[in-house]
């Protein structure tokens, strides 16, 4: 993991995705969301929101909060799948529930917006 981590801060990124893709193989979760993050962004790939899915997802299964609160994200956007506000309100509220701020702050946008929700400025402050 320290040499894919290397690799990308020289700004060495084919190299970098195949280094976080050999450790994320090996069930390293810091890989994974490096991984879902290079696919979404096209950093050393194409951009793949499906790939970025997949590996958000995998690391998401593994407990990171924040693969959790991209995986809404993408939901959010509507980013490789159909804009789905409900999904997205799921995955940030998981997120949250296990402490991760961004997803606390999404949570609130769901509900003080009312998208797909009705509109509840006590929970969107919760």
């Amino acid at each position: 993991m320290t040499r894919a981590s290397q690799l990308y801060e020289a700004g060495k990124f084919s190299a970098a995705l195949k280094a976080f893709r050999e450790a994320a193989d090996n069930g390293n979760v810091e890989a994974m969301m490096y991984l879902g993050v290079m696919y979404g962004s096209g950093t050393g790939t194409e951009v793949n929101y499906t790939d970025s899915m997949a590996w958000f997802v995998k690391a998401a299964e593994h407990g990171d909060s924040q693969a959790m609160n991209n995986i809404g994200l993408l939901y959010y956007r509507g980013l490789g799948q159909t804009q789905d506000y409900r999904r997205a309100l799921s995955w940030f509220h998981k997120s949250a529930v296990l402490g991760n701020t961004e997803g606390m702050f999404n949570t609130g946008v769901i509900y003080r917006d009312g998208l797909s929700v009705p509109v509840n400025y006590d929970d969107a402050m919760s």
